[in-house]
């Protein structure tokens, strides 16, 4: 039990309330024992003053008189005795018997009474036959001493006293340590629950079932912990979903032109493919598959690279303007292969931007050849560009067929196309707007798309100007 985590917590929660209950026991027993004594022993010198001024008054009772100290011995629990200078009993209460009233007291019962002190004591006596408490109080007529007050009370009674208090004192920690042992057993469970709980859990998920959750029953430490844990398993499944579909991805894409280039080396090694035109159209389509899958190959390459952190890129002042004509010369031959019009909205005042060029040329050229894949013919291409506060947003626009609405937050995903098929035909890996993504967060930057469908799609994305 004391392996487990309700059992820890349990008997730690035990020992430290049987521990400070044995010592407060401990501690209050002790006070209270003194506190009663000396309250007692307290009252008995008032009550000894009491008897000692009424005597003073009245004068020394005769031997064996004094009745009226009855009172007294009722009023304190107490029995009374009263000595003259000598030691000689004079006078007692009903109470006193035995040898104690037919003997003179010795200077060891008296103490320094007879000098004028209150003298108190606890010891044994031999005529009581116990321990007792004793006080004697001097009986003064100004400033000498006539006699004196002894009174005792036996320390049995005061013990017996003490231990009655004691005893519920062990009946009230019985009952605290019964109270403790629920409560501790309720706080023990509601701790490690979530825990044990937690752990089964864990185990499932390393063994791949994603979808277990833990049961949230609080809002403290443990109700929080439990929610990160359902996060993180939420984000995990997330995680391997994504895995499981980029491996489908990667496989599929590899899949289709290897199975094309493969046909076509077969029927090639079989002969099937005499010298002649028909030969040179599938060398071509051969060649247009390998130049895919290296296009594939690098892209994948680059996106693990941006992913990863791995950047080291050398950042130094761009200007904008020029990136924009450099690429646009770049891929006119594009533009002019599908008929599309090129219009630049670029002032040539903008700021310089601080980044990597190659990588900024890349993010341009991934926008742009995007925007030519999917423009109808005869259709217009504007790039633009407008200095914002500490950065300057670039635009591309096209007059595609637009994006739905359920599919933007998508599209920046590795292997995403809202038009499957007619994406793949047009010669897409499917990476080029998540490495846009990775390219720009990577500066410092932010990349958004606005869309309707039917209406084209505007690709924005911001760098910081040079500081």
């Amino acid at each position: 039990m004391m392996k487990s985590i309700f059992g820890k917590l349990m008997w730690s929660y035990l020992a430290v309330i049987v521990i400070t209950l044995v010592i407060a026991i401990l501690a209050t027993s002790q006070l209270f024992s003194h506190y009663f004594i000396a309250a007692k022993q307290k009252e008995l010198v008032r009550q000894g003053k009491n008897i000692a001024a009424i005597l003073t008054e009245t004068g020394m009772p005769t031997r064996g008189g004094a009745m009226f100290l009855r009172q007294f011995e009722l009023l304190v629990d107490a029995q009374v005795l009263v000595v003259d200078r000598e030691g000689f009993v004079v006078g007692h209460g009903p109470g006193m018997r035995g040898p104690m009233i037919n003997r003179r007291m010795t200077p060891a019962d008296l103490g320094d009474v007879l000098e004028g002190k209150v003298v108190t004591q606890q010891r044994y006596y031999p005529q009581f036959d116990r321990t007792m408490l004793a006080v004697a109080v001097p009986i003064q007529s100004g400033t000498y001493v006539t006699g004196a007050v002894l009174l005792f009370t036996p320390v049995a009674d005061l013990s017996a006293t003490i231990a009655a208090v004691q005893r519920l004192t062990l009946y009230g920690a019985g009952i605290a340590v019964i109270l403790a042992t629920i409560l501790g057993y309720w706080l023990s469970r509601s701790i490690s629950r979530p825990i044990r709980e937690m752990s089964n859990v864990s185990l499932a998920v390393a063994r791949g079932q994603f979808d277990r959750r833990v049961q949230v029953h609080s809002e403290d430490e443990l109700g929080r912990l439990a929610r990160n844990f359902n996060r993180m398993a939420a984000n995990l499944a997330k995680l391997e979903k994504t895995r499981r579909d980029f491996i489908a991805n990667v496989s599929h894409e590899l899949r289709t032109p290897l199975t094309s280039i493969q046909g076509f080396l077969e029927a090639l090694k079989d002969g099937v493919f005499p010298e002649g035109p028909s030969r040179e159209r599938y060398l071509e389509a051969a060649h247009r598959d390998t130049l895919r899958l290296k296009r594939l190959i690098n892209d994948l390459l680059d996106l693990a690279s941006l992913q990863a952190g791995k950047t080291g890129w050398e950042l130094h002042a761009i200007e904008p303007a020029e990136l924009v004509h450099r690429v646009s010369a770049r891929l006119k031959p594009q533009l002019d292969q599908h008929r599309l019009k090129l219009r630049h909205n670029i002032p040539e005042n903008l700021p310089p931007v601080l980044g990597n060029e190659d990588r900024i040329e890349q993010v341009l050229t991934n926008l742009i050849s995007n925007a030519i894949r999917f423009s109808p013919a005869e259709g217009t291409i504007t790039i633009a560009a407008v200095s914002k506060s500490d950065t300057v947003e670039i635009s591309v626009a096209d007059e595609g067929p637009g994006i739905p609405p359920e599919e933007q937050p998508h599209i920046w995903e590795r292997f995403h196309r809202v038009e499957k098929s007619r994406a793949r035909d047009l010669g897409g890996t499917g990476l080029g707007l998540a490495i846009v993504k990775e390219i720009v967060e990577a500066h410092g930057g932010r990349v958004w798309v606005e869309s309707e469908p039917g209406k084209g799609s505007i690709f924005s994305f911001t760098i910081p100007v040079v500081p």
